[in-house]
């Protein structure tokens, strides 16, 4: 007959853990790794989001610079397509008067030469 005293409860629990608990321990440990394992790339992560927003900021500023020397160069295009009509609208004039003058001097000869004929 067997007597249920607190040393054979015990003895028949630590015999039912080295029976049938020994992994338990391996896998507490191993569970432990890999917890340490997801906390340390949950750090990456977010290390990497951070990194990642502090990459669209500047994407941002160069977008917005860009856009700036896109707008002063074609305000500049603008200005020259301007002037190069001015320049043009000029030329046509400067040709005109050169004609003008071309008549006048031949204009000039023909009445000096009716001058002195006279």
């Amino acid at each position: 007959m067997r007597f249920f005293t607190a040393r054979n409860i015990i003895k028949s629990w630590e015999k039912y853990e080295r029976k049938y608990c020994f992994g338990r321990e391996s896998l507490n440990k191993r569970v432990d790794s890999v917890d340490k394992k997801v906390d340390g790339l949950d750090k990456k992560v977010d290390s990497l989001e951070k990194r990642f927003d502090g990459l669209d900021k500047r994407v941002d500023n160069l977008e917005k610079k860009l856009m700036t020397v896109l707008k002063v160069s074609i305000r500049n295009l603008d200005l020259i397509y301007a002037q190069v009509a001015y320049n043009t609208e000029q030329e046509v004039k400067i040709n005109e008067i050169a004609a003008r003058v071309d008549q006048l001097e031949t204009d000039v000869k023909l009445i000096k030469k009716l001058v002195s004929n006279q």
